[in-house]
This record gives C-alpha cells, structure tokens and sequence, in this order.
C-alpha cells in the first residue's frame, strides 16, 4: 500500500521552496511531481455513456470487471476543500475508487449511418467503481501506470525536510566510533541568534561558518539513485551497511523525529556511496 500525504509549507520560511507545499510517502518526502501525475489521472477519469457505462451491475458482473474479491486495488482520496475566510471549516469528505480489470473497448454507435466505419479499434478500458455509486465506469487505462508504482517509485531524492524543522544537532561517528558532535545553542543576552559549539571530542566553541556549512550540506543532500526498497541482511553486507563507515545523526527543534544516516562502501565504477535512512531503503549519495 501506498499512503500520500500533503502538508502545507512554511509561510515564514526564507527559501521559496521551503514555502510550497510538499508530499509524504510515509513519512518520507514525496516526489510533488510523480504525486501530481496521479492526481491528474484521477481527475481526468471520464466515462461517456452509453458504451462506457454499466448500470447496476450484479455481482456476476462485477466478478467479471474484477470489482470483487479480495485483491481488487483501491485508491483512496481525501479531500479538504477550502472554506472561505471567515467561514466556519468544511468537512473533509472521502472519494474511494475500486480498480477492476482492462477490458475490450465497446465501439460507439455513429450518429448517423453515413458515417464512415472507425478505421482503428476502441481503446482498451479500465473498470472503475466509486464508493458510494451504483454504476461501473469504463475509463482509460492510462491511471494505472501511477497507481502501480511502488512506494520508492514516489520517494523524493531529497532525504530531509528543513521547512520548519531546522537541524539543531549533529553526531558523526566513524566505524563505530564518535568522531565529532555539533549543537546549535541560543547566544548569550542581550545578543540574539544562535551559536555554534562543538560537543565532541572536547566541549568547546565552533567555528559558525564551517559548521553552518556541514549542517547546509548535511540538509540539502539528495539521493542519486535508489536501489532496494527492503534490503535483506545479505544486502546490507554487499553494500557495507552491515557495519557502516560512517553514521550521521541528526536532532531537530520543534519536536521532530531526529534521523540517522548511514554511510557504507563505495559503489563499483561510480563516485557513489550506498547509504540509508533511519534502517529504510538502501540508496547511493554523490
């Protein structure tokens, strides 16, 4: 199962592209774009009765467009609509779609007999049942190619969200061992801001630039390729994630999930790294 989530981006945000809008697969950042393909698909879902329609099937019917069974997919939408300002919220209501099976195309009747014959055969229909509705629709087929993709298929490249949540601590360890540590803290009043100090190896004053520069780094970095979804043990050895050479660990303000990144062997013929996220998927970084 795939679930998608769209939350609001940071008005205050200083980067334009921290105030747009973003998906989640899980709790992963989405690819906006595969995201509003989908989106798009569904919208465009058009049935033009009367050969793409079928009225108040029964159940053998409804076996026979693959609407019944336990392995039908479905595709479930909420919808949030906006109330005007002022006005009290609206209800968000529920669409949820029932994919059946790819049937044969029906020819339209032409509308007057005079017309020439179709000189290609009808396109192939999906069957489509809407919760709620009597009727079975036979629509293009074409929603399928993003309804199917897996979930890594809408994982975005980019590993963290720094729209509101801003990196307040980092912990490198290197072959299992500590190599240094970071934290942001406030500056001493009446001064404003915040300031730099490395924790480890020994507690002492950092240098803001080069630490503003890792922590930068550290949040704008983007997968390059993604390579297994559910890495076995096996796996994790083939690509040194077993016993990783390096693990960065990172703290968030604002309550948010802290994350850990590890880093393992080098990728044959590319200057690429395998690495993963929090125990998730395997993927290479540049």
């Amino acid at each position: 199962a795939v679930t998608l989530t769209k939350k609001a981006g940071n008005k205050d945000a200083d980067r334009d592209e921290d105030r747009q809008d973003r998906w989640y697969v899980g709790d992963r950042l989405a690819e906006t774009g595969k995201v509003t393909e989908l989106l798009d698909q569904l919208s465009r879902l058009e049935a033009k009765p009367p050969t793409d329609v079928v009225d108040a099937p029964d159940a053998a019917k409804l076996a026979e467009l693959g609407l019944s069974g336990p392995d039908v997919s479905t595709v479930t939408l909420t919808v949030q609509p906006k109330a005007a300002e002022g006005d009290p919220a609206i209800p968000a209501r529920t669409l949820t779609y029932t994919l059946g099976a790819v049937v044969p195309g029906v020819a339209a009747p032409p509308a007057s007999p005079f017309d020439p014959p179709p000189t290609a055969p009808p396109a192939a229909k999906l069957a489509v049942r809407v919760a709620g509705w009597e009727r079975v629709n036979l629509v293009s087929d074409a929603v399928l190619k993003p309804v199917d993709r897996p979930p890594l298929a809408y994982r975005s490249r980019r590993l963290f969200d720094t729209a509101e949540a801003k990196v307040e601590t980092v912990s490198v360890t290197k072959d299992g061992a500590e190599a240094f540590a970071l934290a942001r803290t406030p500056k001493a009043a009446p001064a404003t801001g915040f300031d730099w100090t490395l924790t480890k190896p020994v507690a002492t004053e950092a240098n803001a630039t080069k630490a503003e520069q890792v922590v930068n780094d550290l949040s704008r970095l983007e997968a390059a390729e993604f390579v297994s979804e559910a890495p076995t043990p096996a796996d994790l050895e083939k690509f040194g994630l077993a016993k990783p050479r390096f693990a960065v660990a990172l703290g968030f303000d604002r309550g948010a999930k802290p994350q850990t990144l590890e880093v393992g062997a080098a990728v044959p013929d590319k200057e690429q790294v395998y690495a993963r996220l929090g125990g998730g998927s395997v993927f290479t970084l540049p």
